[in-house]
């Protein structure tokens, strides 16, 4: 439902171009890997915005849960691995703080928050 805002991705790099900012090796200032966070002052000079993109999504009967999570989660775990996984568990809390301690367990050496809202 969500696209990754990563420095990767071109139209991202325009904007951190456009805001004074530069991208070496797929990283804000050659350093950061997103380009949307909250935090990070020193990168809002480059063009790293807290902006959110939004998307309406009517909710279908079939919907169980969203899973919003960092991009620490992500860099270790697919969005399919994560909705299987948490389609599995039997206590969604719980299984949000396994899916924390999967993405610590794989090595995410970023900040790896999620969590799960119940439809």
């Amino acid at each position: 439902m969500t696209n990754d805002h990563k420095a990767s991705i071109k139209s991202e790099q325009d904007r951190i171009f456009k805001a004074g900012g530069y991208i070496k090796n797929d990283r804000v200032n050659g350093s950061l890997a997103i380009t949307r966070a909250f935090g990070d002052f020193f990168y809002k000079k480059a063009g790293v915005t807290s902006e959110p993109e939004i998307k309406e999504y009517e909710v279908q009967a079939e919907d169980w849960f969203l899973l919003i999570a960092s991009d620490g989660l992500w860099d270790v775990v697919d969005d399919a691995f994560a909705t299987e996984f948490l389609c599995k568990a039997e206590d969604l809390e719980i299984g949000c703080a396994e899916l924390v301690q999967i993405a610590i367990e794989k090595g995410s050496a970023d900040n790896v928050s999620c969590m799960v809202i119940e439809l």
